[in-house]
């Protein structure tokens, strides 16, 4: 499904992926609402008290965003992981491989995993994790300063027509139905993907099995035009993908400018032609 497909079988994995994406946003993205709308009512409230230090206020519930976004990463792992590790798995046991090297060896298919380190399960959980508390930490906060910049804005609007510490608690939460539904939508696909993409690459490094990876985008009316240029492109699985006159590792990495990564569907497909008979 993942590995040595051709290009005419990439739009089905394309989909498959997608559809396993959707599935894992449903729940997320009511979450994220609910701690977005969480945030504004507490300002609110607080708002109708004469106090406005927004800064104190959203950084005391970061907590909420945190845990939220940290589970939700180890729930994509915990879809993608076992998906790609049985794609790999399927029908490889005890068959010989050539390495990078040229040297025949035995493909490390038992179901513990890769040779050595523990198994696949092993390696995969320990790199991901890792992943996980980094990027959730950065991605908390680039949501709690763009919520600060929202909530700053309409603070200050309303002062600057005169407006009550009352008015400006109905403005914040009428920011909240105005705003927070499709913002939550947006994080929680961007998200989902980001964490999808990389999920399905450190299962892929698991293997212990070298692989080229090529960009695969989504071709319609929505896919950008850095996109649409960038599919079919062919690097080695620790090289940087060229998109748009970035250095991306691969479709939704934090590297990237929100251009490039809010709701992203493009995803990668791995080859290795010495294991092609392999994976058939």
């Amino acid at each position: 499904m993942i590995f040595n497909i051709s290009d005419n079988a990439a739009g089905k994995m394309q989909m498959a992926i997608i559809r396993k994406q959707y599935m894992l946003e449903r729940s997320f993205r009511k979450k994220i609402r609910d701690i977005l709308n969480y945030q504004h009512k507490i300002l609110a409230n607080h708002a109708r008290s004469g106090i406005l230090n927004i800064e104190t206020t959203i950084d005391s519930l970061r907590g909420y965003m945190l845990k939220a976004i940290s589970q939700q990463y180890t729930k994509v792992g915990a879809v993608f992981f076992p998906w790609i590790q049985a794609e790999f798995l399927k029908n490889k046991t005890n068959k010989k491989a050539v390495d990078s090297g040229g040297n025949s060896r035995l493909l490390a298919v038992e179901a513990g995993g890769a040779a050595g380190g523990g198994g696949m399960a092993a390696e995969f959980w320990r790199a991901f994790h890792n992943w996980t508390l980094i990027l959730a930490t950065k991605k908390v906060n680039d949501i709690n300063k763009t919520t600060k910049r929202l909530i700053r804005e309409v603070i200050q609007n309303t002062v600057a027509e005169g407006g009550s510490y009352d008015i400006i608690a109905e403005n914040i939460m009428q920011q909240a139905k105005t705003i927070n539904k499709s913002r939550a939508m947006r994080i929680a696909r961007t998200e989902v993907h980001a964490a999808s993409v990389h999920a399905i690459d450190e299962s892929v490094k698991s293997t212990r099995v070298k692989f080229e990876k090529i960009w695969t985008s989504k071709i319609d009316e929505r896919t950008r035009i850095d996109h649409a240029i960038v599919n079919g492109q062919r690097r080695a699985q620790t090289d940087y993908f060229d998109v748009g006159g970035e250095k991306l590792m691969m479709p939704g990495d934090p590297r990237g400018s929100a251009g490039n990564i809010i709701n992203c569907r493009c995803v990668v497909r791995y080859v290795n032609k010495e294991l092609q008979r392999y994976f058939v």
